[in-house]
């Protein structure tokens, strides 16, 4: 036994041994026997060993096992010579070489031969460390085994903790959760998935429970077939075709899966939390509310507390909040905003939007407040016919819902011509929506009419097809009739 381990130590191996098949095989289902029998008709006993691959050094974006020569070839290369050599050593005896996608529990194998320690990960973990790849020899060759129990390593929970998908537990590795594993899935990902990929870092792979495992403080040379060849992956690289993709790096084990999974995941770590509202404020104006809360939440799990982005979560999901009537939620998120301003030119907007909150739960008293203290800021500050544009629509809807007609009227038109200078079509619509129902009030359904079809066509030229979607609504309620096709123009 000693001879066939120097000879399989030879071929670069920093750790080797042998267990019987009888040993580990009560660790394997029907199937996985039946499948290892076949491929290998009186087997005996299996001798293992340890590879290495370089440890953390320069940033990229794909994992440290995959950025030199696909090991599954490396691996195989230095077990087929171990096994010539064996064969002519051991003549009428087979030596059929497996890495990584052979019958046996590789891991519990390799711990029961002696090369280390079983991880919280799941991975083995020698004297050098678990940067290491395993490669096995199946073999008929009678071998004594050591009966070697399997032990495991101190359970610091160090790898539990930092484990960014919660794949890591008290009862092991969930491999639906491991992030190693969700880089490699081929199609969309959900959004929690996205986010773990952002956490990570990586395109392809994981190494988060190599790099804090305390155990990994001195890893072994690589092969010098398995150090580093390649970091990152580049847009350019994803943007081949599958075929030219596979062909260019025909040498990397991250090829198996094909371009798509690694182009998806290189644009999911290109967003920024800035896209990422953005696109969320985009869906909530297309009508797609519930794809627009899903990413706020996203956005929201992945904020730091201090992060400044929190002010433009909290201006978009107000919005969102409201229209779902969770006014207690969109209030706490507003007065969120008020608390974090740091100038008037934030005060205003988050007063803007505490008076908003309150005007649409119907507390109007509380409303026209925020709305006086947030006049008195844009008096302070230099003019914005955007921002008087919005306050004079919110001031004006609030008269005319208490029936002060003529004050309604003073303000909403005082906002009409400041949105319509400012050429903020949002603000437009919201403005000539008011006018509408003040014509409504006055019972000029000629003028509401009209003001409807240019609120219509104001929201419609901002992309807003929520705002248009509400007009259309408001038209068939005030007017009892079916929504038009006629042409909508603005005014000049």
């Amino acid at each position: 036994m000693e001879s066939a381990l120097k000879i399989l130590a030879h071929t670069g191996a920093i750790a080797c041994g042998s267990v019987s098949y009888d040993r580990i095989a009560g660790k394997m289902d029907a199937g996985l026997c039946a499948r290892a029998e076949a491929e290998n008709p009186g087997l005996q006993n299996l001798l293992c060993a340890a590879y290495p691959y370089e440890g953390p050094g320069k940033q990229g974006n794909v994992a440290l096992y995959a950025r030199g020569a696909d090991y599954h070839i490396v691996v195989k290369q230095r077990l087929g010579i171990a096994a010539g050599i064996l064969r002519a050593r051991y003549s009428g005896r087979y030596f059929h070489p497996y890495t990584d996608t052979s019958p046996f529990p590789e891991v519990y194998a390799a711990a029961c031969a002696g090369l280390g320690v079983i991880g919280r990960n799941g991975l083995l973990i020698t004297q050098w460390g678990s940067y290491v790849l395993l490669g096995f020899l199946a073999t008929d060759l009678p071998m004594t085994d050591r009966g070697l129990e399997p032990d495991f390593c101190a359970a610091c929970d160090a790898c539990l903790h930092a484990c960014p998908t919660g794949a890591l537990g008290k009862d092991g590795l969930d491999p639906e959760k491991c992030l190693s594993a969700i880089t490699q899935k081929r199609g969309s990902l959900q959004r929690e998935e996205q986010t773990a990929v952002r956490r990570g870092g990586l395109i392809w792979g994981c190494d988060i429970c190599q790099t804090c495992c305390p155990l990994n403080k001195a890893p072994a040379p690589p092969l010098p077939e398995l150090a580093p060849k390649i970091f990152r992956l580049t847009e350019e690289d994803v943007a081949l075709g599958d075929t030219t993709f596979r062909e260019q790096f025909k040498e990397y084990a991250f090829t198996w899966r094909g371009v798509q999974p690694l182009r998806r995941n290189l644009e999911i770590l290109s967003e920024t939390p800035e896209t990422l509202l953005s696109r969320a404020f985009r869906l909530f104006t297309e009508g797609r509310t519930d794809e627009a809360e899903a990413l706020y939440n996203v956005c929201a799990a992945e904020l730091q507390t201090d992060d400044p982005m929190w002010r433009t979560l909290w201006q978009g999901r107000i919005y969102l909040l409201c229209e779902q009537g969770r006014f207690s939620e969109a209030e706490n998120d507003a007065r969120a905003l008020l608390a974090r301003a740091a100038t008037p030119e934030e005060r205003q907007v988050a007063l803007h939007q505490l008076g908003m909150v309150f005007r649409r739960a119907g507390d109007l008293t509380e409303a026209e407040r925020c709305f006086a203290r947030e006049l008195e800021e844009l008096n302070l500050l230099a003019p914005s016919l955007i921002s008087r544009a919005a306050n004079g629509y919110e001031r004006g809807y609030i008269a005319l819902k208490r029936r002060d007609l003529d004050a309604a009227e003073q303000l909403l038109l005082f906002a009409l011509r400041d949105a319509r200078l400012s050429k903020d079509f949002v603000c437009l619509g919201c403005v000539y929506r008011g006018l509408a129902e003040l014509s409504l009030a006055h019972g000029r359904l000629t003028a509401v009419k009209k003001r409807l079809a240019r609120a219509k066509n104001a929201f419609l030229r901002a992309g807003d097809r929520r705002g248009a979607t509400e007009i259309d609504a408001l038209r068939a309620e005030y007017l009892a009739e079916e929504t038009g096709t006629e042409e909508e123009k603005t005014d000049g």
